[in-house]
């Protein structure tokens, strides 16, 4: 994955109410401003809304996504709102968001797709409505593995993590492990690496070793079989 200033001018474009901002980061352009977005869901009412943000955007090569910060402090800065401990927003996992980032990546799909949801269910729960509008997962690591287990097709935590490892191989040599859907043949006599040969299309080995490594950082103790 890949940000340039090309794409950050194509966000600018997108939504010119944002600004480049000067920031101590030399690997990345930040970018502060207000949001303001119109949006109304199938099924739930009409918000017209504006939030004041600051995007961090990683250029040059990354596995890092964008982070989002509210900085109008509208937002309270907890797990039950989904803010991450460092203040940005928690807009699904990074795998998730690097899908709905699209292929090559866009910033406006980020701000589309990611934020202004986001910041449409944010305004949902301060009218006094206790549930998110869009069932989201939960935050944080239960989230994490319910995320993933989706993308992959599998359920236990282990068979997600067998699942990257698969990801992270040669086809080849993936092809040989044990099946991680559970069906005791090897991978490659399962209709479930068609699953991973699609998911492969979007992302490098490299990538999936680092998402491997950074689920297992947070379930140690499950190891695939």
């Amino acid at each position: 994955m890949r940000f340039s200033q090309d794409n950050v001018d194509d966000l600018l474009n997108a939504w010119p109410s944002l600004r480049r901002v000067p920031s101590m980061r030399a690997d990345a352009t930040v970018l502060e401003g207000r949001l303001e977005f119109v949006l109304e869901p199938p099924g739930f009412p009409r918000i017209e809304d504006c939030y004041s943000v600051r995007i961090e955007v990683p250029l040059g090569p990354t596995d890092s996504v964008p982070e989002v910060f509210e900085t109008g402090r509208r937002i309270h800065r907890d797990a039950d709102h989904h803010v991450n401990p460092n203040g940005a927003l928690c807009l699904g996992s990074p795998w998730r968001v690097q899908q709905l980032l699209g292929r090559p990546v866009s910033l406006v799909a980020l701000v589309e797709r990611c934020v202004v949801p986001f910041l449409y269910a944010a305004t949902w729960r301060a009218q006094g409505n206790n549930e998110y509008p869009f069932a989201e997962l939960p935050h944080g690591r239960a989230g994490l593995l319910d995320d993933y287990s989706s993308i992959l097709g599998v359920e236990r935590s282990a068979a997600v993590l067998q699942a990257l490892g698969a990801l992270a191989r040669r086809r080849r040599e993936a092809n040989k492990l044990p099946c991680p859907c559970g069906c005791r043949v090897r991978l490659g006599r399962c209709r479930y690496r068609f699953v991973l040969d699609k998911l492969r299309q979007g992302m490098t080995r490299s990538s999936f070793r680092r998402i491997r490594d950074q689920f297992r950082l947070e379930y140690p103790t499950e190891r695939p079989r």
